[in-house]
């Protein structure tokens, strides 16, 4: 059985892994723009959502009207009570 000493020092090891540049295989398809991103697929009824938030920090929220996100026929839920 080797040490870890001797492990790290054979050239086996060492020269061949350790300390060498590797690959990176999906490199030129990152850069040329051909590299598929989760993002970039969609699936039929994937669902997508939509977060509105108030331009005011601290403020309270009264009402939201809802009425008109609703009446799409694309809306799956529509939530707009305050906590």
């Amino acid at each position: 059985m080797l040490t870890r000493e001797k492990d790290m020092t054979t050239p086996s090891a060492y020269g061949k892994v350790f300390g060498q540049p590797l690959a990176r295989v999906d490199g030129p398809e990152k850069v040329t723009g051909k590299a598929k991103y989760s993002a970039d697929i969609n699936l039929p009824g994937t669902l997508w959502g939509k977060s509105l938030r108030s331009p005011y920090p601290h403020a309270r929220i009264v009402s939201i009207d809802i009425a008109a996100a609703k009446a799409l026929p694309q809306s799956a839920t529509v939530s707009g009570s305050p906590p």
